[in-house]
């Protein structure tokens, strides 16, 4: 019985140390808005690179155009996400919004003004919402 909990126990600190799913560099395969579809290599001019604590864009090879810091909430569904713009060293604009990683899909909607949080993974006429679908860029 003590070997079978020490296996278990093991297991559990184990997946504890995994990183979070969403840790790394994403490539852009579509962005979607309510006046913009971007897909193929419209959109694989962007990438993303995720680290624990802050998110930061590129754009056609130029590294960190933009950086925000970013607060996860997983223990509901879909998870959350909160991003504050970080600019010249200072905290500027927040955006609220739902992710979901499958595999190596991320798929991240955003609210594009401060406290508008989407509430599913689409673009309705009637929302400034940003729908980005990426694949984990190795």
């Amino acid at each position: 019985m003590s070997l079978l909990l020490s296996l278990v126990l093991a297991f559990l600190v184990a997946d504890e140390k995994k990183p979070h799913p969403m840790i790394g560099n994403w490539l852009f395969k579509s962005l979607q808005t309510k006046d913009t579809d971007a897909k193929g290599d419209d959109a694989e001019r962007f990438r993303l690179t995720v680290t624990a604590s802050k998110i930061y864009l590129h754009f056609n090879d130029k590294k960190n155009v933009a950086e925000w810091k970013v607060k996860l909430d997983d223990s509901v569904t879909p998870h959350l996400i909160d991003l504050v713009q970080i600019e010249n060293g200072e905290e500027s604009t927040r955006r609220e919004g739902i992710y979901k990683v499958v595999g190596d899909t991320f798929t991240l909607c955003l609210g594009n003004t401060d406290n508008e949080r989407p509430t599913a993974f689409e673009i309705k006429p009637d929302t400034n919402w940003i729908l980005v679908i990426m694949k984990r860029d190795e």
